[in-house]
């Protein structure tokens, strides 16, 4: 008897999350059917690296790469954070030996040319191994054109390595040539980590950077001057870099992808995203209620309590609306 209830209850529980999961799926298609992805609408530019070229990039006359010594960037199926494809960024750059860097630079937005006063940068990187360097190991960075001839960094995101060999951000005010934050959380290697920042553009001390890593805030700077004084229509400008002076071991070889400029902030997505495809969306909210209904196999435990179940569909939910995907 007490048998019989027990299946009873956990018929009973498995029929009212099949209604639960029904019910929530045909009101996400009707909130989304009525109202835009607000995340996909502020999104300003982004390159997925799937067309397979670089035209994302370049296409538009709005950005380019470019390439120091033996600095280069190529489109590669190696590694890529969502579909088939990502950048791979190589140089190899013997301490003593000069500057080596290839750049992946963007000046303008839907045609458009600078960008945004105020706007949120980020991409997915993937490290394969920590190198150490000699000096200077910038990844992530913004330019002033000033002139034809004249283009000055102000503010840089450098890779260090700490005594323990964990490899870790910090920011480089090339302004005033000074740090000006160091992140206190070490860049995990051989996996997929999210970088984001907002920029506010400012010739005098009103400027502000503030960078998340997995959507963790890392470096915070306020009140700093973060543009040069330009009239160029192309002044203000960002870049994916792999650019140094010296890295031990000196060949380094790092891939990037999902690179977004956007008016609100793009977050990692990546603990709800159940299937990985860059974005959490009603499909995620199916395929959690799959699980929890042991149609598919229990792969996204998100509160780590060793079952799929209606908290995990609820997390995904809220991550769909725009909350954190770890709220219960």
């Amino acid at each position: 008897m007490q048998k019989a209830e027990r299946t009873s209850g956990s018929e009973h529980r498995r029929t009212s999350l099949l209604v639960f999961g029904f019910g929530l799926s045909c009101f996400l298609h009707l909130l989304f059917a009525v109202k835009p992805n607000e995340e996909q609408a502020a999104v300003l530019w982004s390159a997925g690296q799937e067309t397979g070229d670089y035209s994302e990039w370049k296409g538009d006359g709005l950005g380019g790469q470019y390439n120091t010594g033996n600095g280069v960037t190529v489109l590669t199926a190696e590694k890529a954070h969502s579909g088939t494809h990502g950048l791979k960024l190589t140089v190899d750059a013997p301490p003593g030996a000069g500057n080596h860097a290839t750049r992946n630079f963007r000046w303008g937005v839907k045609g458009i040319h600078s960008l945004p006063v105020d706007a949120y940068y980020s991409a997915w990187y993937y490290f394969p191994q920590s190198i150490k360097p000699t000096e200077f190991w910038n990844i992530f960075q913004w330019k002033t054109k000033i002139s034809a001839a004249v283009i000055n960094p102000t503010m840089v995101l450098n890779i260090d390595q700490r005594a323990d060999g964990h490899m870790y951000v910090y920011l480089w005010d090339w302004i005033r040539s000074l740090d000006v934050g160091d992140a206190a959380i070490d860049l995990p290697l051989n996996q997929w980590i999210h970088i984001e920042a907002f920029y506010h553009h400012a010739t005098d001390a009103t400027g502000h950077v503030t960078f998340w890593q997995d959507g963790q805030q890392i470096i915070d700077v306020a009140n700093v001057q973060t543009q040069w004084p330009s009239t160029d229509e192309n002044a203000r400008q960002w870049s994916i870099d792999s650019y140094t002076n010296g890295l031990t071991p000196s060949a380094a070889t790092i891939y990037v992808d999902d690179a977004v400029i956007s008016t609100t902030r793009v977050g990692s997505g990546s603990t709800c995203d159940v299937n990985q495809d860059g974005s959490t969306n009603v499909v995620d909210v199916q395929l959690e209620i799959n699980q929890a209904l042991g149609v598919a196999s229990c792969k996204s435990d998100f509160n780590k309590d060793g079952r799929c179940n209606v908290t995990d569909v609820q997390r995904v939910v809220n991550a769909v609306l725009g909350g954190a995907c770890v709220s219960p």
